[in-house]
């Protein structure tokens, strides 16, 4: 599942960031460059609920391998189209392809990880699309420089294809229902939840389109999704209007930061609780963004950069980690499609938002706002999800008495 998922996230963030420029390039204006990553976002918000009901009553890996299919046909198809209106068709298909992807992936990596070790099992795999954004975004802004389009988007469809091809030797479904009882056995022993409802022998009917315990973490996942889409979708157009070239390397050197976080992070936050990581890392959050609002030369971008990474590489994977802890075995591919969705919504949203502020007011106002809905996120978490935490913690320390 890792190595699938370098390949796919790889090709995904190679294409995320070099579109809006491309949309530049043939003539658009920037509120236009912004629906070019946000149509994608909304277009895997909407399909989430979907996927995330046939994850839990068809299964993980063909879902997974659909979701390929589609993302990978659609890069190679933007190589034959040259009008925006086609291409932001084309972006709403691929986002069809990814919802069905990063569902199911996500799905995949919180069924074999140990209850016990969730923050740092997510980590991990949330360390494979940071390593995807160090390359990814550099190699692709590199054919942007020479306008050499057609060879970037087979260069995606190549990288897609390899990831395909690796979905197809993941065993994971054939050893899905005797995984399911040990896992049920494990986790309950680590105290993450009590067995399922339904192996009670009770049906309660459950909504599938969204699941409540999620709910809390989504709204915090969305505003700091605002703010990425801000870095994804604007950062490159954001240099060339200050004259710095190579901007590559500020999502370099962001993955990098990120990575040194997450070695440590996640046992951090597995032995001493989650608020020791989010807290910290929401203010740098905050901070990376209200410098990078008034950047004028690479080695401010880069501090900016350095600073990104460690809050981001802090707090999007330990919330996520939060969700799969609180979210009974049985619904966490709703689960999960209910955290993505919220994070679509805040790229989607934010990318188009922040495209008519940079056409209006221009791009330090941007991050200047970014940084604000950061400061949200942190109010939701202080107020929402960390209660929520409380209140699970202490139901189980009620079973154990």
């Amino acid at each position: 599942m890792m190595i699938t998922a370098l390949f796919i996230m790889t090709s995904m963030q190679m294409s995320m960031t070099t579109l809006p420029v491309y949309a530049q390039y043939i003539g658009e204006s920037k509120s236009i460059a912004g629906f070019t990553t946000g149509i994608i976002a909304i277009s895997a918000f909407l399909f989430r609920p979907l996927f995330g009901n046939l994850l839990d009553s068809k299964g993980r890996k063909i879902i997974l391998v659909i979701g390929i299919i589609i993302f990978s046909l659609t890069t190679l198809s933007y190589n034959f189209v040259y009008t925006i209106v086609i291409i932001l068709i084309l972006r709403f298909i691929q986002g069809i392809g990814f919802s069905a992807y990063s569902n199911a992936g996500g799905t995949i990596i919180a069924d074999v990880v140990p209850g016990s070790r969730l923050s740092e099992g997510v980590g991990l795999f949330i360390l494979v699309n940071i390593i995807a954004m160090a390359f990814g975004p550099t190699i692709g802004l590199k054919f942007t420089e020479k306008s050499n389009y057609n060879a970037l988007f087979i260069l995606t469809f190549i990288l897609a294809g390899i990831g395909l091809v690796c979905a197809f030797f993941i065993n994971y479904e054939r050893k899905e229902e005797k995984f399911k009882t040990l896992k049920l056995k494990s986790d309950c022993k680590d105290g993450e939840m009590d067995i399922p409802t339904e192996t009670k022998g009770r049906i309660i009917k459950k909504n599938i389109f969204f699941e409540k315990t999620a709910i809390p973490v989504s709204l915090a996942q969305f505003f700091i999704s605002l703010s990425l889409g801000s870095i994804l979708t604007f950062l490159p157009l954001y240099a060339l209007s200050q004259n710095i070239e190579n901007i590559g390397i500020f999502f370099t050197v962001y993955a990098i930061a990120a990575l040194c976080v997450r070695i440590i992070g996640g046992r951090l936050a597995d032995n001493h609780g989650p608020s020791w990581i989010i807290l910290p890392g929401m203010l740098i959050l905050a901070l990376s963004l209200a410098i990078l609002a008034f950047a004028a030369s690479m080695n401010v971008f880069l501090i900016a950069a350095v600073l990104f990474g460690f809050g981001f590489g802090a707090v999007q994977p330990t919330l996520n980690a939060i969700m799969i802890k609180l979210c009974p075995i049985n619904r966490r591919g709703v689960g999960n499609a209910t955290m993505f969705s919220a994070i679509d919504i805040g790229i989607g949203l934010g990318s188009i938002l922040w495209g008519f502020i940079a056409e209006e007011l221009g791009f330090t106002y941007i991050y200047l706002g970014s940084a604000v809905s950061v400061f949200l996120a942190l109010i939701v978490y202080l107020l929402m999800v960390k209660k929520q935490l409380e209140r699970s913690e202490h139901k189980q320390v009620e079973k154990i008495v």
